[in-house]
């Protein structure tokens, strides 16, 4: 069994090979309705609604 951060790191590692693909689909499809991204140049974004904006 994977660890908590393990899972985490593939998780995000799957974002960046769909983002690099300009798949906002499958990128979308891996955050959860709550999820919140920490961008670096500013505040939280909460909900998947709101981060998927960023992708566009």
């Amino acid at each position: 069994m994977r660890s908590d951060s393990a899972a985490v790191r593939a998780v995000a590692e799957e974002i960046i090979r769909a983002d690099n693909a300009a798949d906002l689909s499958r990128v979308m499809a891996l955050y959860s309705d709550t999820a919140m991204l920490l961008p670096p140049d500013g505040a939280p974004v909460r909900v998947r609604g709101a981060i998927r904006p960023r992708y566009a």
